[in-house]
């Protein structure tokens, strides 16, 4: 009996044994592939199961057959363990065939967290369809295990901090000074003459050095080479051996110090009656046209597009507007810089300084005063082309429909004084033919570098007489006037502002007329 009952206690005993969870057998049953997963039924489900699946995923891994198929019931799970067990391989053999090395700490957290989230979505709703449970896991675990990547990956190291070419000799700085005993390559090279631009450099280098001084100047060099040929900021850095982001940074401050520099005795706007009589005279003497104050047009300056339509243009373009009212010599006298592209050039005249300065009469604009051999006396005039609107201040064409022999005279005699903006548009381009490309800045800082431009053009037009040597032959008489629809401002002009054309029109078709305009309309 003792036996039997030693026996059957045995018996008892391995019963008990196999009723406990048994996390070795759920594993030899998943490695083996021989049992079934183990049963919801069986009260230690949970243990089984993570046991099961594991030792089912590295079985696989080891074997080399295929991840866990999406059509499996219980592909969540086969998942995650398969790539756990993936991960925990590539650990211990080094061997990382995708080149993604994570800590085995790391898949261990996402398995966690996967077998959280699924028990968090079985509460969520039972009644949630099986497949939609699938798709959110799978979202959720790969967002997951990107951020902890993205938290935990490893940044690419540096090359270098320094690229070696850029550290080895001074680029095109020894150029300068090899240029020396070129003078006209000089004078190519940075669109003055050795003497000027060390005048320049004398004058702008206690506002730069705080911060890019160095023995050569370069910031400055480097800008004017840039104002100059309007090459990149990669080229210059490969001509320069200095890295472009720098020469991103310094080129704006420079022209913004140039222009803050030789604004204040380069351009500025007249202010007092025997200044404007003086640009009055000249454009009597040079155009042949009496009681003009200045010249006055825009020109579109094209933008790399900063995104949106504010800046795009009726020439399918992106850009800035410089309006420019030039004496007769081709210097700036007022200079209105970064309105959109998409204004009129007469829209923004009217919304300027300069406007409302001329109705009030802030700047001294001599009295009234009749043309040569008239008698009526007439104000002094700003000539525009027909973007802008007839007053009695801006005086502009005839519509180019249905003229008089006599209103084309006008028409041409008027616009042969007016070409001179354009004439100043067309030096200053070509002198700095940055202008002449498309620039690819903000629009606020290629504000910057079209105003140290302008304030160059006019310095260098003081301290060099031949700047714009043979070009009034280039405006000669064989100019023809060719006739067409212009853009037209919609505001009507008031009575005293045709009065006032008219009297121009009789004079230039009468004392005024010169020899040649016949043969020009």
């Amino acid at each position: 009996m003792g036996g039997g009952e030693g026996g059957d206690g045995n018996r008892g005993g391995s019963a008990t044994r196999a009723t406990q969870p048994n996390k070795h057998d759920a594993a030899r049953r998943g490695e083996m592939g021989r049992d079934s997963a183990p049963s919801t039924d069986d009260p230690n489900f949970k243990i089984n199961t993570s046991a099961y699946f594991f030792a089912s995923a590295t079985r696989r891994e080891a074997t080399g057959n295929d991840p866990p198929s999406t059509d499996d019931p219980n592909f969540k799970i086969n998942t995650s363990a398969y790539f756990f067990a993936s991960a925990t391989r590539r650990e211990a053999t080094g061997n990382d065939p995708v080149q993604l090395k994570l800590p085995v700490a790391l898949q261990l957290a996402i398995f966690v967290m996967q077998q959280s989230l699924q028990a968090r979505l079985k509460q969520m709703s039972t009644k949630m369809d099986e497949n939609i449970k699938v798709k959110l896991l799978i979202i959720i675990i790969i967002l997951l295990g990107s951020a902890l990547l993205l938290q935990d990956g490893t940044r690419k190291k540096r090359q270098w901090w320094v690229k070696p070419w850029l550290g080895k000799g001074k680029g095109n700085l020894k150029l300068r000074r090899e240029l020396l005993e070129d003078k006209k390559s000089f004078k190519n090279f940075l669109r003055m003459d050795e003497t000027t631009f060390n005048d320049l450099l004398k004058k702008i280098t206690p506002k730069i050095e705080k911060q890019w001084y160095t023995r050569e100047c370069v910031s400055a060099e480097i800008t004017l080479r840039y104002l100059a040929t309007g090459e990149s900021y990669r080229s210059l850095m490969y001509n320069y051996r200095i890295h472009e982001s720098t020469i991103s940074i310094f080129v704006p401050q420079v022209c913004r110090v140039i222009y803050d520099t030789l604004k204040v005795d380069y351009l500025k706007i007249p202010t007092t009656a025997a200044e404007w009589l003086e640009i009055a005279k000249e454009f009597e003497d040079k155009w042949n046209m009496p009681n003009v104050i200045g010249a006055l047009d825009g020109k579109h300056l094209v933008i790399k597009s900063p995104g949106g339509s504010s800046y795009y243009n009726y020439k399918g373009q992106h850009s800035i507007v410089l309006l420019a009212m030039v004496d007769a010599s081709y210097n700036f006298i007022y200079i209105n810089i970064g309105m959109n592209g998409r204004l009129s050039d007469g829209g923004i005249f009217w919304e300027s300084d300069l406007s409302k300065a001329l109705e009030r009469n802030w700047l001294n604009i001599p009295e009234d005063k009749a043309l040569p051999g008239r008698i009526m006396p007439v104000p002094h005039v700003i000539v525009a082309d027909a973007a802008f609107t007839l007053s009695n201040v801006i005086l502009k064409p005839y519509p180019f429909r249905g003229l008089t022999h006599q209103q084309k005279i006008f028409n041409y005699r008027l616009s042969r004084a007016r070409r001179v903006v354009e004439n100043a548009f067309g030096i200053l381009a070509n002198r700095f033919r940055v202008l002449l490309n498309i620039i690819p800045l903000r629009p606020e800082k290629a504000k910057v570098v079209a105003q140290a431009c302008c304030a160059l053009h006019n310095y260098l037009q003081h301290k060099n007489r031949d700047y714009f040597k043979n070009v009034e032959e280039t405006v000669d008489r064989r100019y023809r006037f060719v006739y067409g629809l212009s853009r037209q401002h919609g505001d009507k002009p008031t009575g005293r502002a045709l009065q006032i054309r008219q009297e121009f029109t009789d004079y230039v078709n009468g004392n005024g007329r010169v020899p040649w305009q016949d043969d020009m309309v």
